[in-house]
């Protein structure tokens, strides 16, 4: 998702939420400084400016999301090698261990 990207390539965000999870995660990116909640269905036009202005030029929000794209790209594997090594572990281990 766009969310993902943002956070992945350390671009703080002004999001706006319409439908079914994007309610969660725009108030997860608001309230993690990654970027501001804009309301999409009782904003103005002034108010998207002042919002795309705000996280464009308050560092914070540049030095949070920076922050949280170095600990996301800071991955020891691959999610490829993570599934390899998920399975070679059930295989060795058995998988009744994980079972809940």
């Amino acid at each position: 998702s766009g969310q993902f990207e943002a956070l992945y390539r350390g671009v703080a965000m002004v999001a706006m939420s319409i439908y079914g999870d994007q309610f969660y995660n725009t108030k997860r990116i608001d309230y993690r400084s990654y970027g501001i909640y804009a309301e999409a269905f009782i904003f103005q036009p002034d108010d998207l400016v002042v919002a795309i202005s705000r996280v464009s030029q308050d560092p914070s929000y540049k030095q949070r999301i920076a922050n949280a794209s170095k600990i996301s790209r800071d991955c020891p594997e691959t999610s490829a090698q993570g599934a390899v090594s998920g399975v070679e572990h059930m295989l060795k281990h058995g998988g009744d261990p994980l079972q809940s």
